[in-house]
């Protein structure tokens, strides 16, 4: 896992720009709209930009916190694990079921930092929640189509 160093934004920041997923051209752009406006968090700037993407950014943050990456588009997701958690708790987490072995639950998670989200994932499914980094639009799409069926023409289980 990573150091508490790492969590700090000039960490981040640095391992963005030493990935190439940012220029430092670019973060000084954003820098100057958040002195501007006030923003203290410059990842809503630097997406808001288009400067780094939801993928660049769910892999950096994989790489920060020492956790796995998944792309959704090639990861296939296991329909046990995706009954283990309702479509509502997937939804409102932002977190999809992806492997389940043994007592561990492999979770997409836009913010795999987020205790609480996990702790009530825990708490539905009584497993080990292992989060794993993944874009947020990503894991969207990924509820949508991991929760319906072609039976019921679309409609969630």
């Amino acid at each position: 896992m990573a150091s508490p160093e790492d969590w700090r934004p000039e960490a981040w920041l640095r391992l963005m720009l030493s990935r190439e997923y940012l220029r430092e051209s670019q973060l000084e752009q954003a820098r100057s709209i958040a002195d501007a406006t006030g923003e203290r968090d410059l990842t809503p700037i630097l997406l808001s930009l288009g400067f780094i993407g939801e993928r660049e950014l769910a892999l950096a943050m994989s790489l920060r916190m020492g956790c796995a990456f998944a792309d959704l588009e090639k990861v296939p997701v296991d329909s046990t694990a995706l009954a283990l958690i309702p479509r509502e708790i997937a939804q409102t987490w932002l977190a999809l079921p992806l492997k389940k072995d043994g007592n561990n639950l492999w979770v997409a998670m836009a913010d795999p930092s987020d205790r609480e989200a996990i702790e009530k994932l825990h708490e539905c499914c009584g497993c080990r929640i292992i989060p794993v980094a993944a874009a947020a639009s990503a894991i969207a799409m990924a509820i949508t189509r991991g929760y319906s069926t072609p039976e019921d023409g679309g409609a969630s289980r």
